[in-house]
């Protein structure tokens, strides 16, 4: 094998040469690069605009207080007595199960659990504050069920 120029190699087999010609690809490799660096600041960038829209539904929802639209699962005093305690694991079993959350199911209530729970709780008519209360525990139960009886 021998080196011809700075864009192709030429190579013998069995007698005859077979030029494989590389043009251009340091070149491509370098504008990839730059296009994937680009890529993940505009990433980057769209992660910060939906965090500060988070934040100013949060603030909205804050200000308007309780909605007045009725609840997708109304529940009753009664029913909310008997609302089950739900574990940080199950919380995200249920969740995962809803279609509301794809991280580890690791029993920590971090952000992202957090987020899922308020994405659940807009989806169900909730107050979407987060916290798994009666009305949430209910909703989400539901859903255990029916993962148990898959």
């Amino acid at each position: 094998m021998r080196r011809a120029d700075s864009d192709s190699i030429v190579i013998a087999v069995g007698g005859s040469l077979l030029a494989v010609v590389l043009a251009g690809c340091a070149t491509s490799l370098k504008s990839k690069n730059a296009e994937v660096e680009w890529l993940k600041t505009q990433v980057a960038s769209l992660e910060a605009q939906v965090g500060q829209l988070n934040s100013r539904l949060e603030e909205f929802e804050k200000q308007q207080g309780p909605t007045k639209t009725p609840q997708a699962n109304p529940t009753s005093p009664a029913e909310r007595k008997q609302a089950p305690t739900l574990s940080s694991r199950q919380i995200q079993l249920a969740l995962k199960a809803a279609g509301f959350y794809e991280g580890p199911i690791d029993g920590k209530l971090g952000p992202r659990t957090k987020e899922s729970v308020k994405a659940f709780q807009r989806s169900n008519g909730l107050t979407a504050d987060g916290r798994v209360g009666s009305k949430t525990a209910l909703a989400l139960a539901r859903f255990l069920k029916e993962r148990g009886s898959r």
